[in-house]
């Protein structure tokens, strides 16, 4: 493969002008190996890099002994890091202010950049295109799970280098965008949660101003369903019936004020779903949480009729 292979293209069509040199990586950046020696009575900030372009956050803090290596890679504010496993998944980013100091283990290569030819935030978003953690990919090789990125390789990525003026005003300009879309987001969010707020306080106040007899919930269920029911217990459902496709298996997890959650959903065979058919729920049935988020329900929609129930919460498959 030839070092045309990995350029990366333009950052963005209406944010780039033609001519701009393109240059490798290994000439806009310099590796950091500054270590420290860890103190195993001393606290330190532990790094993590969040994948498809995230950034740069805390993982936690620990103290020497915890960490149990005798030394670490320092970081500064303003360094350029990557994961070598999850580089192929956009595992990049900036160091923060906040994260001046912390450590990080030899899987997190660190480096500079050249600030007379690189403003390191415009790497920062140059690292969050496809076209760069493509090439990130192909220069990554190994064995399911072992997938590591090739240095050698990688600083000869080539990205579009115009001139530092030019770099400070596309930074500018995305970062305008980034944080129209941050307040939008947010607007969002705020409105969402609003809305639920006062759907909540209105069905509270309609149920407070009926006025009848208060009776059993028993009395309301169906005779011909066993009543209320939980399961399956036991023997009767493990890990090893869940896979991948067949009848949905709803968790204390799906269930929530708002309606069921549908998402990442576990999943039996068609066999076993028969044999725990008494665990089936139907259209228009009310699920409600037992455990953990305790009287959390929501009401069954015709497109989950037939699915079955869980007594306990299991992470789904991935």
């Amino acid at each position: 493969m030839t070092t045309a292979s990995y350029r990366v293209w333009e950052i963005d069509s209406r944010l780039t002008k033609s001519g701009w040199r393109y240059a490798p990586l290994g000439q806009l950046l310099s590796k950091s190996n500054e270590s420290i020696e860890i103190d195993p009575a001393r606290t330190y900030k532990e790094v993590t890099v969040r994948l498809w372009g995230q950034g740069v956050s805390l993982r936690g803090e620990k103290t020497g002994s915890e960490i149990g290596a005798t030394k670490r890679t320092i970081v500064y504010k303003g360094q350029f890091i990557f994961s070598r496993i999850d580089a192929r998944n956009g595992a990049f980013g900036l160091i923060p202010e906040d994260l001046e100091g912390a450590v990080v283990s030899n899987d997190f290569p660190v480096h500079g950049t050249k600030r007379d030819l690189l403003v390191p935030s415009y790497l920062g978003w140059m690292s969050r295109v496809p076209s760069f953690i493509n090439a990130c990919r192909a220069v990554s090789e190994g064995t399911t799970n072992r997938v590591r990125l090739k240095e050698d390789e990688f600083y000869r990525i080539e990205i579009p280098l115009p001139p530092l003026s030019e770099q400070r005003r596309t930074v500018a300009k995305i970062e305008r965008i980034a944080a129209k879309i941050a307040e939008a987001r947010a607007m969002r969010g705020k409105i969402h949660q609003e809305t639920v707020a006062l759907l909540e306080s209105a069905g509270r106040s309609s149920l407070s101003s009926i006025h009848t007899e208060i009776t059993q919930l028993k009395n309301w269920t169906d005779p011909q369903r066993n009543g209320i029911q939980t399961g399956p217990f036991g023997a009767q459902l493990g890990r090893n019936d869940f896979c991948k496709t067949g009848t949905p298996l709803l968790t204390i997890g799906n269930v929530q004020f708002n309606g069921l959650k549908t998402e990442r959903l576990i999943h039996v065979s068609n066999e076993k779903a028969a044999s725990l058919s008494r665990y089936a729920v139907r259209a228009g049935d009310i699920l409600f949480a037992r455990m953990g988020t305790v009287g959390r329900c929501c009401i069954v929609p015709p497109e989950a009729d037939g699915w079955l129930i869980n007594y306990s919460y299991h992470p789904p498959c991935s």
